[in-house]
């Protein structure tokens, strides 16, 4: 009987400190199996320069791995159009530019038959943050999740185009509700084909 409790005890010891020395990892692992409930979030106003795309009240980093990096121009009847590894989107009018730090902001609006969705969906499960619970200065995180927010643009053709972004939020010490990071990542970049 010693045995099993000894056995018992060193497996939890294990499990326990692989949770929190790998606790981020697994639960990104579990969040591509057990996805989340999905809510739909304010998709406008929509703009984009060079370095980030504006869709609700923040705007997004566009930078990341070469495979999401896209191109934006317009077209003669002033459409914004996304590129990506030799496929295109036509997205809506321009309604208006604007120039800025970072180039030429364009806003832009669905077309006819359009249809644009924003979603957030949350982590299912959250980390440990063991290394901020001994912090002198300030309050100290206690747990950390993942948030996904993706952004699909359907035009009438079939054509659909689809971004998606990982973020933290993060829980202090003392603290009830979970505060934004602000460290997002591009995580995925894809237009589909049109209908043929």
């Amino acid at each position: 009987m010693g045995l099993i409790l000894l056995n018992f005890a060193i497996g939890a010891a294990v499990a326990a400190l692989l949770w929190f020395i790998a606790g981020r990892w697994i639960v990104m692992l579990l969040d591509h199996v057990f996805r989340g409930r999905e809510e739909t979030i304010a998709a406008e106003p929509l703009a984009i320069d060079d370095r980030r795309v504006l869709i609700g009240s923040r705007a997004w980093k566009r930078d990341g791995p070469a495979k999401f990096t896209f191109n934006v121009h317009l077209n003669e009847q002033h459409h914004l159009i996304i590129s990506n590894r030799g496929r295109s989107i036509v997205l809506g009018p321009v309604t208006r530019r604007m120039s800025g730090d970072d180039g030429i902001y364009n806003y832009f609006t669905a077309g006819n038959g359009d249809v644009v969705r924003f979603t957030r969906r949350r982590s299912r499960g959250s980390w440990p943050m063991p290394w901020e619970w001994f912090r002198i200065m300030g309050a100290g995180r206690k747990r950390g999740r993942f948030v996904y927010h993706r952004f699909t643009w359907a035009n009438p053709t079939g054509q659909q185009l689809t971004l998606s972004w990982r973020d933290e939020q993060w829980l202090y010490r003392g603290a009830r509700e979970w505060i934004e990071a602000y460290i997002e990542r591009i995580v995925e970049m894809r237009i589909s084909k049109a209908r043929s």
